[in-house]
């Protein structure tokens, strides 16, 4: 186990006798470094106390260990004899065949890797417990009271006798001693450096804080001669190296591996596959994330518009967008100013579109076929008897002034009676009897006003 640096702060044993009885342990007090020199404070420490006889490395006649717990200083505090005994029976030591040693080892993760150990010898305290075990010698005790001290002496076979010592008064205080001298300031080394090399000799300067430098030497040793070259060894048989391996069979989680060598052995292995591990249990749930609720705006300022993004944990936050300037303006648009019907021929119409700048367009649309006409309707009732006509009931020639001229085209004149003129015609009535074939002379069509 190896040795590390264990820094010793003290070692109190006390053995105190009253009615010839001493307690059966020591104090064991130590300041715990590790192995960077560094303090164990406030840690949790295992020790393992050793009582070696004769020598340092003597019989071990009683070992026990402690846990227990450094302070703020790395101190750490056990008593011997009250840890947990691993060999021997600390009561039955007999310290009057010394000398003894006391061996701690330490652990300072609280394990039992000890890696820290001391060996101290115990001097004369520790033989106040000789004292209990020797019939002849008496057992004594001395107790600070708050007027002077109680001196317990107890003999073996008779009652403990008790002296009382009482504290006289403190003199007075007496002058304060003249300062001492300063001492000597210190010569310490401030640094050292080889400063020359001859040959196999070098050269080291010391300075010293106090300005001054001193030089030593170091003279290597002589580099020796070369030896001769070996000889030559026989040259090695053949290696067989592994040209390549292969999985060559598969039986349940068992795997077949075949290695091929390089002078065509082969060679066979098998790898079992451990069976798959259970089902890891699920992963918490993630934190909720952060969605938007919704985007408004815009809040224009000039060319800028800001918009306000508001999330679903109450947060908002805002962006703005920078707005492109105004671009020229386009071209005018070419409209339709009108549209007509400018040919027809047959069942295709012409239409012709005027636009706005002046142009024109034209286009046809072929009408369909006129469907066939529906049957008559019913004759409507007769209506009711018109009044009676005013006729003429004669023409008689009763005058005479030169000649009357005709057209070469005579023409025929109509009278219609009331109710003939009635019917509307000759707009939507059929015309009468004698004008079914269209007379050559135009016709005049005189309403007689009754």
């Amino acid at each position: 186990m190896r040795k590390l640096l264990l820094f010793l702060l003290v070692m109190v044993i006390s053995a105190a006798a009253l009615l010839a009885q001493s307690p059966q342990k020591m104090s064991y007090q130590a300041v715990v470094r590790n192995a960077n020199n560094s303090l164990v404070t406030n840690q949790n420490v295992s020790v393992q106390i050793t009582i070696l006889q004769g020598s340092e490395s003597g019989t071990p006649v009683y070992k026990e260990t402690h846990t227990t717990t450094t302070n703020p200083n790395g101190l750490m505090t056990v008593n011997v004899g009250e840890g947990t005994p691993v060999t021997g029976n600390f009561a039955n030591i007999n310290w009057g065949n010394g000398p003894f040693f006391l061996k701690s080892e330490i652990d300072p993760q609280g394990g039992f890797n000890y890696s820290i150990t001391g060996i101290q010898q115990l001097l004369s305290v520790p033989y106040a417990l000789y004292a209990s075990q020797a019939g002849n010698v008496p057992a004594f005790a001395i107790i600070p009271t708050d007027s002077g001290y109680v001196i317990s002496i107890t003999e073996a076979g008779s009652a403990p006798q008790a002296f009382f010592l009482r504290q006289g008064t403190p003199g007075p205080q007496g002058p304060q001693g003249e300062p001492g001298n300063n001492g000597a300031d210190g010569n310490g080394i401030a640094s050292i450096a080889k400063t020359g090399e001859a040959g196999n000799v070098d050269t080291y300067t010391i300075t010293f804080t106090n300005g001054t430098t001193s030089t030593f030497t170091v003279t290597n040793g002589v580099n020796g001669a070369n030896g001769q070259d070996g000889q030559d060894g026989q040259d090695g048989q053949d290696g067989n190296g592994i040209a390549s391996i292969a999985k060559t069979g598969e039986v349940g989680n068992v795997d077949t591996y075949t290695i091929t060598f390089t002078n065509g052995t082969t060679s066979t292995f098998t790898v079992t596959n451990g069976v798959n591990g259970a089902t890891g249990q699920d992963g918490q749930n993630g934190q909720n994330g952060r969605g938007i609720v919704n985007i408004t705006g815009p809040s224009r300022n000039g060319l800028y518009d800001t918009y306000t993004i508001h999330y679903t944990d109450t947060t908002v936050s805002y962006f703005v967008v920078t707005n492109g300037a105004a671009g020229n303006n386009g071209t005018d648009g070419n409209g339709i100013a009108s549209v007509a019907k400018t040919g027809e021929v047959g069942n295709v119409d012409t239409y012709t579109i005027t636009f706005t700048n002046g142009s024109t367009s034209t286009f046809t649309v072929t009408n369909g076929v006129n469907g066939t006409n529906g049957t008559n309707g019913q004759d409507g009732q007769d209506g009711q008897d018109g009044q009676d006509g005013n006729g003429i009931v004669s023409i008689a020639k009763t005058g005479e002034a030169g000649l009357l001229l005709l057209p070469t085209r005579m023409a025929t004149v109509m009278l219609l009676s009331k109710s003939e003129r009635s019917v509307g015609w000759p707009k939507t009535c059929a015309a009468p009897s004698m004008l079914t074939a269209a007379p050559s002379p135009p016709i005049f069509l005189m309403e007689l006003v009754q």
